[in-house]
Parts: C-alpha cells; sequence; structure tokens
C-alpha cells in the first residue's frame, strides 16, 4: 500500500461470473454466519472469521489477492465504528475511577506473555531470546475490535467492562511502541522517539480532548433553541459524526498514536458535547441483533448515539462488522503449520504455547 494519490484509470469490465459467485456467496456467508453464531454461541465474530479462512489463500482460494485487500480496507472501516461506539457508549465518570485498576490490568497483560513466552520459546524450546521476546510482544497488544465487539452494551456500563476497555486501550498504545521497536532490535537502532512519542501523543489526546469536550458542551448549551434543534438534527448529527471521527483518526495517526486510540476518544468526545438532559435512549444491540431493534426514537432530533445506531449501526452490524473479522481469518497463515520444516514439531509446540497463552488469558482477562 502506499500513500499516493494513484491517477490510473480502470478500464470498466463486466466481473467474471466465477468472481462474481465467489464474493456474493462470501458476503451472504458473513452475514448469515455471524447471525448463527450471535445467537447459538453469543460470539458472532466467530462465523466471519472461519468464513475468512475458508475463502482465503489457504483453503478454497476463491477470492483473488485484489479483491482480500479491497476487503481489508473496508473492514478497517468496521474496526473504527466499532471502536467509536464503544467510545461513544462509555461511562466516562466510570472509567476515569476505574484507572488504576485499567493500568493494572494492561501492565500484567503486557509483562505476563512476554514473561511466559521468555520463559518457554526461549528456556525450553531454545529459540533464542529476540524471537522469544517478538512473540511475547506479539500477544501483549489487545485486538480492540474483538475486546470491543464481544462486550455487551450492558456489561460496558459496569466497572469490569469499563477496567477491560481501559486496559485494551493503554495495551493497543503500549503495542504500538513495542511494533517500532521490534524492527530494530537486530540493528540496535531504535530511538527514543519511537518509544516517548506514541507515549506523550497518547497522554496529550487524553489530556485536551476533555477539555475541548468540556468548553464545546458549555458553548453549545447556550445556544438559542432552534440552533440545538438543528445540531441534533439526524442527518447533522451525522454529518459531525462523519466529520469527527476523521479528523480525530487523522490526526492521531499522523501525530504518532494509535488511529483507533483515536477513534474511541472521538466517540467520547461526541457523546459529552452533544449530551442532553432527555431520557436515556436506549442501550445499543449486541453486535448480531437486527438493526430494526435498536432505534425507537423516531423524532427527527436524536443525540449522537441515537444518531449512530439509526444511520451506522445496520451497516455495521450486517456488513462492516462481519467483513472486518473475515479479513482477519483470510490472514491466518494456517497453511504454514503443515508446510514448514519440521511441521509435526512445530504444532505440538504450538499446541504447548497456546495452552500456555491460554492460562494467561483466564489470569489476564483483557487480553
Amino acid at each position: 500500500m502506499t500513500d499516493d494519490v494513484s491517477r490510473i484509470q480502470v478500464s470498466y469490465h463486466p466481473p467474471h461470473i466465477p468472481q462474481l459467485l465467489a464474493i456474493t456467496t462470501y458476503l451472504y456467508f458473513l452475514s448469515f454466519t455471524s447471525s448463527l453464531c450471535g445467537k447459538v454461541i453469543n460470539a458472532p465474530l466467530i462465523g466471519p472469521l472461519v468464513v475468512g479462512i475458508v475463502f482465503g489463500p489457504v483453503v478454497a482460494g476463491l477470492l483473488q489477492e485484489s479483491t482480500q485487500q479491497t476487503f481489508i480496507d473496508v473492514g478497517y472501516i468496521g474496526l473504527v465504528l466499532i471502536v467509536f461506539e464503544a467510545g461513544l457508549t462509555t461511562d466516562i465518570s466510570l472509567l476515569a475511577r476505574s484507572v488504576w485498576l485499567s493500568i493494572a490490568a494492561a501492565l500484567t497483560g503486557i509483562a505476563v506473555p512476554i514473561g511466559l513466552s521468555m520463559a518457554l520459546l526461549e528456556g525450553a524450546f531454545q529459540y533464542g531470546g529476540k524471537k522469544a521476546f517478538a512473540a511475547g510482544a506479539a500477544l501483549c497488544s489487545t485486538s480492540l475490535g474483538t475486546t470491543f465487539a464481544l462486550l455487551t452494551p450492558d456489561l460496558k456500563r459496569t466497572r469490569v467492562g469499563c477496567v477491560l476497555m481501559g486496559a485494551a486501550l493503554l495495551d493497543d498504545v503500549v503495542g504500538l511502541v513495542i511494533a517500532g521497536i521490534i524492527p530494530n532490535i537486530a540493528a540496535s537502532s531504535t530511538s527514543w522517539q519511537t518509544i516517548v512519542r506514541p507515549v506523550l501523543v497518547s497522554l496529550g489526546f487524553a489530556v485536551l480532548t476533555p477539555a475541548l469536550a468540556f468548553c464545546l458542551h458549555r458553548f453549545l448549551s447556550a445556544l438559542p433553541g432552534h440552533f440545538q434543534t438543528t445540531i441534533h438534527d439526524s442527518r447533522t448529527q451525522l454529518f459531525l459524526i462523519i466529520t469527527t471521527l476523521f479528523g480525530f483518526v487523522a490526526g492521531s495517526k499522523y501525530a504518532g498514536t494509535s488511529e483507533l486510540f483515536g477513534a474511541y476518544l472521538a466517540g467520547a468526545f461526541m457523546a459529552h458535547v452533544f449530551s442532553r438532559s432527555d431520557p436515556a435512549v436506549d442501550t445499543p444491540p449486541l453486535f448480531n441483533e437486527p438493526p430494526s431493534s435498536s432505534y425507537t426514537d423516531t423524532s427527527n432530533t436524536m443525540s449522537t448515539l441515537q444518531a449512530h445506531q439509526k444511520h451506522l449501526e445496520p451497516i455495521l452490524v450486517t456488513f462492516l462488522g462481519p467483513v472486518f473479522f473475515a479479513s482477519i481469518g483470510a490472514a491466518l497463515p494456517v497453511g504454514a503449520l503443515f508446510t514448514a520444516n519440521g511441521s509435526h514439531q512445530v504444532v505440538w509446540r504450538g499446541i504447548v504455547y497456546s495452552i500456555l497463552m491460554t492460562r494467561n488469558s483466564i489470569d489476564c482477562p483483557n487480553r
């Protein structure tokens, strides 16, 4: 991928029938398996993950490389919206009261997998310290999309949910730092900016965002009634969601921290700035619930959460979310387990390592 603007004009040609049928079947099974797994095992992301593996290059190979890349790009929009919704529905006061628990959970979730990986991979399997550290570091960063998708709306508003979300956000920032360190371990050329910049930028965003939200909320609350009606119009709220989310995601990424951290802050920012004194809105549905049950306010003026539920959640639940998890499944190198030299040794060592990391996940639930 490149940041350059493409000037290549692609001629329009109807897609080949096999590819058209493959994509159609792929999209159908994403929605079907997401709904099925959500109802049967309360984990809707499992279905799309399996579909991605089956349709990907490892098993059936039905999706072309360009198609896979397109789904990765489109699916990442789903991830950003999942994280944004988590920020939109977070009880910020409860999160602030639980900040030290979140830090403790995050530090435990970072130290334990790295320590266990160093002990097992270097001490028992003789892989070397750098490889063992890289393996442990890869597991210390939490998948924000998975964490937020599995947390039910009610759980997000409990202290446990707030602790898990806070720990996941901290792990994401630390994972960004470690990702910048690992490529330079062999060369021993890691600069201090690689470590310090993401941390300082994240702290800056975390401090300035609440201050800006407080000031804007006071300003908007003082506006006349007809301005209030215009601001809380459904279409105005949708426009504000898109522009604010774009601004936070791009700003956080180019400033040097995680764009997902920016998406979460965007949700929390809008939830406070456009909060209303109306009765509490309905709790958003689970990831697998039909979108029709998520919006009950028929008036044209609504909160940011209601606007999100009306305009964005239907496509997130039925399309963007499943596409994201399917793109993860398609990228898993499952076939490498059985094609590498000494594959049987790789498999049994992987099983031992996975059992150890499963135990770590029980000890560190934010994993």
